[in-house]
């Protein structure tokens, strides 16, 4: 946005887009976007192959590049206090430039369904684009640049320059540069060595508490001028024209200097021998192979269509090669809790080998450092071979609260999507020792709180201490998915595990639930009396990660939710005297109006947009104004989170189609909806074990169309679920159909039908 606070409304032309058409079909979701509810300056995220991420868009300067990470995403911040950006300048010397260019308006995109991003800058004279990504096989990043001429005169002696601001001195950037000869031609470029000094977390975290990093930086295109800066330079641009360049920076993949000189002369003698073009063009199509893989969603509201897309690209962009993803920048370690929403998003999408890498990874390094702990460095890997399990009852390296019980519902998405019983039987006792760990039998059956619950912020975070409803929930969860295994599995212990369980639930309704208040108490405090705090997060989670949505109790916290902690304004208190908030939170309420049948579930539904950042994804926590969330992150890493867009992103999927896998049982659930306004969405090729299914949804003139369609693979039993407002006749393939209606205690009307789909068949339903 230009200071004048105008902006632009159109992608501009430049060279690049004349060769790749696909250039121009960017996302509606851009900055700064028609309706802002949140910073003009927002994280668009770069990344791809799972090295190296980046992002644009949070400076005043959008096409300031900057949290450049390598080699492996977070584990070592490059610019953790160095952000490159690119100024046009005259060469009248060869330092830092004479002025500074200073747009009067910009704007950023992202590429659809990608993570290509393009910026664009201009005052009366220069028109600044550029065309930014991470190459997933070569993990290097490429910035093309493009300047035009958009005054009605030749512009002479001019440049584009690429650099760090000046005010960065070493050591406090914990980098030193040098200018170094890379090849036969003596092209001068920078190379920058990275020292994370300083940051030792214990062994829990990583071996290694210091590691030197290499970046080689360099242009090709134009002329290269001056040794203090890196600037390309042209003699004359007439009038109307525009000139380009490219900027690269290879991170070396090992932790020498001649590593990182490898890199930057692959990528030279790559782009010298191809083109610009056809590299971009190999970045396209890896972001088009990715999206096959997975569900696709259209529809007739595109913001939530792409909102869909962008959370998928997040996921993509911050994952590791081998397993896992990572919570981005200032925090360079994957976190346990944080794997939540990738896990249930990516499961959604049917990318069921990229949550069992994920798993495998966390479990091999569970094993390998004979620890439950919450967060490991981002580029360790397990050992190989494996050691032996350890006792996990008894072993030392543990972390309480929530993670030990997360490991085990993990397991449990992963079984409802794709049956592997195999797995969980070889991961039984991995995941029944964690639970155990915890020993939740020598005080009274409920959860502890562990110091880093996300959403500790505010009068919350002093609160986060005693006994837990909220983890409690999470606990009972995972004991009774254990017990259900353990059935499964016709284990022993099966009816021990399910006492246990419900020994659990006891201990919840008699410690938390206030009948009178109609909700359950948040916690325990240390000096043993009872927190009647709502908290809503806690008030959510019985519905979140209970089996039944009959629960009177669950329902009835949910409803005090609805009623005293979400305001007309779209804004979810995380409890009533604080007006701040976890980004999660909303997606956690749209679950509870779906699984209850709700009326106000498009509401809810809409307000999903507001909490939603101008590039079409989730940050950490917001705050509350009068018109609803505002951003309120306190530094960097709070945006582009994988676990609250994680969260979110399943939640509008759940609400637009209740898809609920029963791989194991050979059955999936749909319960269709169309928020009001929209005609149509398509979710397309979901995936039950190894089944594809795709459900289309149809409104017109008040009337339904729901068209499952079996794409592939084993037969598979359907039940679908219809809300309507009033009984309606139901057809099945022209047939009129015998439907049992049933109100709700909401006055929506439901129906439940099932048909078992054959390969290639589909089931057409109207009402």
């Amino acid at each position: 946005m230009s200071q004048e606070g105008t902006s632009y409304l159109t992608l501009p032309p430049f060279p690049l887009r004349d060769e790749l058409a696909w250039l121009g079909n960017v996302s509606v979701w851009s900055a700064p976007p028609d309706i802002r509810l949140a910073d003009v300056k927002d994280g668009f995220l770069l990344g791809g192959g799972g090295h190296c991420s980046a992002r644009l868009g949070m400076q005043p300067r959008f096409s300031t590049m900057e949290r450049i990470l390598a080699p492996h995403l977070s584990s070592y911040n490059f610019a953790e206090n160095n952000n490159f950006r690119m100024d046009v300048v005259t060469p009248s010397r060869d330092f830092y430039p004479p002025f500074i260019f200073t747009p009067t308006s910009q704007h950023i995109w992202r590429v659809r369904n990608s993570g290509i991003v393009i910026t664009a800058e201009r005052d009366d004279t220069y028109e600044v684009v550029t065309v930014n990504a991470v190459h997933p096989y070569r993990h290097v990043f490429l910035r093309y640049a493009s300047l035009r001429n958009i005054s009605k005169k030749p512009i002479t002696d001019i440049g584009l320059s690429f650099d760090a601001p000046p005010d960065v001195p070493f050591p406090a950037a914990g980098h030193r540069s040098l200018v170094l000869p890379l090849n036969d031609e003596e092209i001068m470029e920078r190379l920058q060595e990275m020292q994370p000094a300083g940051r030792d977390y214990g062994p829990n975290y990583t071996n290694e508490t210091q590691r030197n990093r290499y970046m080689v930086r360099g242009i090709i295109g134009g002329k290269v001028r001056g040794y203090q800066d890196l600037f390309a330079h042209w003699d004359e641009v007439p009038a109307g024209e525009a000139v380009h360049t490219l900027h690269y920076l290879a991170p070396g993949p090992r932790d020498d200097e001649a590593s990182a000189i490898d890199s930057a002369q692959l990528i030279r003698h790559e782009i010298e021998a191809t083109s610009v073009a056809r590299l971009f063009q190999e970045i396209k199509s890896w972001w088009d192979e990715r999206a096959n893989e997975r569900t696709l969603f259209t529809g007739s509201n595109q913001r939530f269509t792409e909102l869909l897309e962008n959370n998928a690209v997040l996921q993509t962009s911050v994952e590791l090669p081998n397993g896992g993803f990572t919570v981005i920048d200032d925090y360079t370690g994957t976190w346990l809790r944080d794997h939540n929403g990738s896990h249930l998003h990516m499961l959604d999408l049917g990318q069921h080998e990229h949550v069992r890498a994920s798993m495998d990874r966390y479990y091999g390094l569970d094993v390998t450092n004979r620890s439950l702990y919450s967060v490991y460095a981002s580029d360790i890997q397990p050992a190989n071979p494996l050691p032996p399990e350890p006792d996990w009852e008894s072993i030392e390296g543990f972390i309480t609260g929530d993670v030990p019980n997360f490991r085990t519902l993990w397991y449990g998405w992963y079984f409802k999507h794709t049956g592997d019983l195999r797995y969980i039987a070889e991961r039984f006792n991995y995941m029944k020792g964690a639970f155990m760990r915890q020993k939740l039998h020598e005080h009274g059956f409920l959860a502890e709180y562990c110091y880093d619950e996300t959403y500790g912020i505010g009068p919350v975070g002093p609160m986060r201490v005693g006994f837990s409803a909220d983890n409690s929930f999470i606990a009972l969860s995972a004991a009774r998915t254990l017990a259900h295994f353990a059935n499964l599995l016709h284990r022993d212990d099966a009816d021990w595990l399910h006492n246990y369980a419900e020994s659990i639930h006891a201990a919840i309704e008699k410690t938390f639930w206030l009948e009178k208040e109609g909700y359950y108490a948040m916690r325990v405090k240390p000096d043993g009396s009872l927190d009647k705090t709502p908290l809503s997060i806690g008030l959510m989670r019985p519905l979140w990660t209970g089996p039944s949505p009959d629960d009177d109790h669950a329902i009835k916290s949910a409803l005090y939710t609805l009623k005293h902690l979400h305001g007309k304004n779209g804004f979810l208190r995380l409890i009533p005297t604080h007006d701040q908030t976890v980004t999660m939170a909303i997606g956690y309420l749209l679950s509870a109006m779906k699984k209850i049948g709700h009326p106000e579930i498009d509401r809810v539904f809409n307000d999903v947009l507001k909490w939603a950042d101008p590039s079409g994804t989730f940050g950490e926590y917001l705050q509350e104004s009068k018109d609803g969330p505002w951003e309120c992150y306190e530094h960097l890493a709070h945006r582009n989170r994988m676990w609250e867009s994680g969260i979110n992103a399943d939640s509008i999927i759940f609400a637009l189609t209740g898809f609920a896998p029963n791989a194991f049982e050979r059955s999936v659930t749909f319960a269709p909806y169309l928020p009001k306004g929209w005609t149509t969405f398509a979710a397309e090729r979901f995936r039950v074990g190894n089944t594809r299914l795709s459900l289309l949804q149809e409104k017109s003139r008040g009337k339904h169309r729901i068209t499952v369609r079996h794409d592939s693979g084993e037969p598979l039993n359907v039940h679908i679920v219809l809300t309507a407002d009033s009984p309606r006749t139901v057809h099945i393939d022209k047939k009129v159909m015998d439907t049992d209606w049933q109100e709700n205690r909401f006055g929506i009307f439901r129906a439940g039908l099932e048909h078992t789909l054959v390969s290639r068949e589909q089931l057409i339903i109207l009402f």
